[in-house]
């Protein structure tokens, strides 16, 4: 891709540099190319705010921490990985006992697709007590509000909802918030 970008004359060597900039920005593992292009890129004229706008669409559109990675590079300061309105909630759910490998098998799913499909969902970790197993417990996080509100329209969750309706014999939603979210953050840091 970058042989293309460079072989052709229809971009400047300043766009051809911002290009590659950010493409290696969006890419985890090339910090060593990314550095070396910055510095390609600001002796063809790249500022720093400019650099800085591709930072922030980084953050954006593909990732905080690869954004984070950029701004390092540049010595600005990390981007906040958590969104002032993400949400977290706690779903404590009571399945009548009939239903409940049926109901474990579509929240199982349903959890499974929204952490593939849904880039707001941070987590939808799903358990039960063990000592009284129709009582499930689901810690739920949400990028923000807006991915909430996406996650209720999607159809494994829509699939989920009306499915387990006749299994769930009572629902609570705990709406929390973190005490202290750098070391929350450090356990989805821990787990890679």
């Amino acid at each position: 891709m970058f042989a293309d970008i460079f072989d052709s004359d229809v971009l400047t060597y300043r766009q051809r540099e911002l290009v590659t900039i950010s493409a290696l920005s969006a890419m985890p593992g090339v910090e060593g190319q990314l550095q070396a292009h910055i510095k390609m890129g600001t002796n063809t004229g790249i500022t720093q705010d400019q650099l800085v706008q591709v930072a922030e669409l980084i953050a954006k559109n593909v990732s905080r921490a690869q954004a984070t990675a950029l701004n390092k590079l540049i010595g600005k300061p990390a981007v906040s990985t958590t969104d002032p309105d993400m949400m977290v909630r706690i779903s404590e759910i009571e399945i009548f006992p009939e239903f409940l490998e049926e109901y474990k098998a579509i929240l199982k799913e349903e959890s499974a697709t929204s952490m593939k499909v849904e880039p707001g969902a941070v987590s939808l970790f799903a358990m039960y007590q063990k000592e009284s197993p129709t009582q499930v417990r689901i810690v739920e996080i949400y990028a923000n509000k807006d991915a909430y509100q996406s996650h209720l329209k999607t159809p494994h969750f829509q699939h989920y909802k009306t499915t387990t309706l006749k299994m769930v014999k009572s629902l609570k939603l705990v709406d929390t918030t973190d005490v202290d979210t750098q070391t929350m953050l450090s356990i989805f840091k821990k787990l890679n």
